[in-house]
């Protein structure tokens, strides 16, 4: 909220309680604590009963809330097309946590569950038209003494509009699907194997960028305690402000690179974990399709198809796109040296993969024996426990 003070004029101030909760959903939500933003909203309504505070949230307040510019200590200007600019006040977050939430939030997400959709119907809303490439509704219909199941297409105009196709005949069609792209146990081996190593190599070449990171840190704690010196040895007004503003300045900066790397220290413990929990999901998708729950196996079309597939009536399910790891697990006669060389090429896509599906996982699944079921990942902090070639040639053979 904007205040007046007379030595500084009108400038914005943090409307407590209100900017403690937004600021600690906002880092869990780029942490990916918080995974969807039906999570945010249920955390700061939670929040909000424990303050007392009896007000409505709906799911575009929580992406205006994670969206402003204010909260991350930016000014923006639409009418003049400006780029964002950095404000005078302090933003709820620092800069880098405001990009990763917008960063999050520019990516594919795991779609919303909603509340009435109908659980007997679990591809209703993922598979499309070809004729209007609307995704088609389900129902149950009646006729000669009992209910049939059906997806149909909805559209007005469409030329497909209310032509039936059974749940049975769609769904084992997608199974059949999932059985030509479901990945062999050797491909799954050799690609952790692959990817263990790679992010071993990382981490050895981080430690140069830490050691970076804690001088700069140790740089400015003295260039701090200078101009805490300077302020006790002068009485010029004038000059105390232009030090306590290096300082305020300093002093971001710092919190900015402490922030980061701790995030950089967890990151190896936290890769090793998600890689082995994804990859165990991804290793069986027909047992999952066949025997999961409604949840899981909407989770299941999420992890493996970004995009939304096509069907039609006469020719089946058209041509499927897949994130980059589902097309290198699939692909079962790969040669090693050619999946070393589109994991490198996509490592960090393949990462951020894999960091963004292991807390839904976490979520459905009894966490502590997913954790269990993974096992050691790492042998000491920023370290993956692996013997490199032996590991890959075990995998490969």
């Amino acid at each position: 909220m904007a205040v007046y003070r007379p030595w500084e004029g009108k400038v914005l101030e943090h409307n407590e309680p209100f900017a403690s909760i937004f600021k600690e959903a906002m880092e869990k939500f780029a942490k990916y604590e918080l995974t969807t933003l039906e999570d945010c909203k249920n955390f700061i309504l939670a929040k909000y009963q424990i303050y007392g505070i009896k007000q409505k949230l709906s799911l575009n307040g929580v992406t205006k809330i994670l969206t402003c510019p204010l909260n991350g200590g930016f000014v923006k200007c639409d009418l003049w097309e400006l780029p964002l600019i950095k404000g005078q006040h302090k933003g709820l977050t620092s800069e880098q946590v405001y990009y990763a939430i917008q960063e999050r939030l520019t990516k594919s997400a795991k779609p919303r569950l909603r509340k009435d959709i109908n659980l007997d119907f679990v591809l209703r809303g993922f598979i499309l038209c070809p004729g209007c490439g609307k995704p088609y509704t389900a129902s149950w219909h009646s006729g000669r003494g009992k209910n049939y199941p059906y997806y149909w297409c909805k559209t007005k105009g469409c030329k497909n509009q209310h032509l039936t196709i059974l749940r049975e005949k769609m769904e084992k069609a997608f199974e059949e699907l999932l059985k030509q792209i479901a990945p062999g146990k050797k491909t799954i081996k050799l690609a952790t194997a692959i990817l263990k190593d790679l992010w071993q190599k990382r981490e050895k070449n981080n430690a140069n960028y830490l050691l970076a990171k804690n001088n700069e840190v140790k740089t400015i704690e003295r260039q701090i305690e200078n101009y805490l010196d300077r302020i006790g040895k002068t009485a010029n007004e004038e000059a105390i402000k232009i030090y306590e503003d290096k300082i305020t300045k300093l002093s971001d900066r710092k919190k900015e690179l402490e922030g980061e790397i701790k995030k950089q220290n967890g990151s190896a413990e936290d890769f090793g974990t998600a890689l082995s929990i994804v990859m165990q999901y991804l290793e069986d998708p027909i047992n999952i399709w066949g025997n999961a729950d409604y949840k899981k196996k909407r989770l299941l079309l999420s992890v493996y198809f970004p995009d939304k597939i096509t069907y039609d009536r006469a020719s089946g399910f058209g041509t499927a796109r897949f994130s980059n790891i589902i097309n290198m697990i699939t692909e079962k006669s790969a040669p090693k040296k050619s999946m070393v060389e589109i994991i490198e090429k996509s490592f960090n896509t393949i990462q951020d993969y894999f960091m963004r599906w292991y807390p839904h996982l976490l979520e459905l699944e009894n966490k502590q024996q997913l954790l269990a079921e993974a096992g050691p990942t790492v042998s000491q902090p920023g370290i993956l426990t692996m013997n490199n070639e032996q590991d890959m040639t075990q995998a490969a053979a």
